[in-house]
Order: structure tokens, then C-alpha cells, then sequence
């Protein structure tokens, strides 16, 4: 039966794909275990293999990328040293909709969020200026991000640049 589905997936499904089309077209379930065992056997090889990752180069070269500040150390010893943001999609009944949050890191708590039903940045700066109306921090508040198209975008700069804000960024 796995050697019939192989086939009959052109070669190009793995063992996912087969434990699905089993179940669907046979109505047979099999672990993906035991299929890639009996593929193993039968000697079936999948056609096509992942993609190797491309190195993206183009943030080595973009002066709006900042370099990474936090470097991956979490602790702070005061309230409104760091503050990380990050985007999120959230699936609703009526659609898709995007969640941007600000946490400061001493505290681990959310300081500024803001939620539309699109992904351009003045969803995070929406964000950023509920959390900076409610703690009103000092300046060098270091605030940390991905390097997504939102955290880049000329805007969100000068809202960092007019409260005095460092910006640091992650790969």
C-alpha cells in the first residue's frame, strides 16, 4: 500500500504527505514511523529534497538594520531598560488579525500593544506610543526587535529618534 501511494504521488511526497493520502484515499492509518521504515525497505527515495536556506546578505548591507544590543542576555536590573517587541498573527472568525506588543523586560510584562487587520508599521508604532504614553520612560530606553520591515520603516525610526530611544535588532 506505502508503495503504491509513493507512486502514486509521483515520487515526491515523504512520509507526511503518504500517511495523509493513506488516510484520505484508503481511509489506513499508519505511523509516519512505520512508513518510513517500509520506504526504507522497499528502498523508495523521495525525488525532491528541502531547499537549502539562502543566506540573506541584504541586511549586511542596509544601514537601517542596527546591530544586536541585547545579544541574547535577558536580565535587566531596573523597569524601562528594555523593552522587546515582536508581531504576531491571530485567526479570528471574521479574518486574520496582527498583534504588536511591547514587554519590558524587567518586569515581563506587556507595556504597549496595539491589534489591526493589517501588518504595515503603524501597527508598531501604535503600539510603541500607547506603551511610551503610559510608562513615559527615560531617555535610552533600549528597545529590542526582529529586523522585519516594520522595526525599519522611516516612521518607526523618527518616533525612536524624537524619544530618544536606542534601537537594537535580532537576526
Amino acid at each position: 500500500m506505502v508503495e503504491t501511494a509513493f507512486f502514486d504521488l509521483k515520487e515526491n511526497a515523504g512520509t507526511r504527505g503518504i500517511k495523509g493520502y493513506l488516510l484520505h484515499e484508503n481511509d489506513i492509518r499508519m505511523s509516519r514511523r512505520k512508513i518510513g521504515k517500509l520506504l526504507t525497505i522497499l528502498g523508495l527515495k523521495v525525488k525532491t529534497q528541502k531547499k537549502a536556506k539562502k543566506q540573506n546578505t541584504a541586511s549586511v548591507n542596509d544601514p537601517r538594520i542596527m546591530p544586536n544590543l541585547v545579544n541574547r542576555h535577558f536580565d535587566v536590573s531596573y523597569p524601562n531598560q528594555v523593552w522587546v517587541g515582536d508581531i504576531t498573527e491571530i485567526k479570528t472568525r471574521q479574518g486574520k488579525l496582527y498583534l504588536a506588543a511591547y514587554i519590558d523586560l524587567y518586569s515581563r510584562r506587556v507595556v504597549g500593544f496595539a491589534t489591526t487587520p493589517h501588518m504595515r508599521s503603524d501597527l508598531t508604532e501604535l503600539a510603541l506610543q500607547r506603551a511610551l504614553w503610559s510608562r513615559k520612560p527615560p531617555k535610552g530606553l533600549m528597545v529590542h526587535t526582529d529586523q522585519g520591515c516594520q522595526f525599519i520603516s522611516n516612521d518607526y525610526r523618527k518616533l525612536l529618534k524624537a524619544w530618544g530611544l536606542k534601537q537594537s535588532m535580532s537576526g
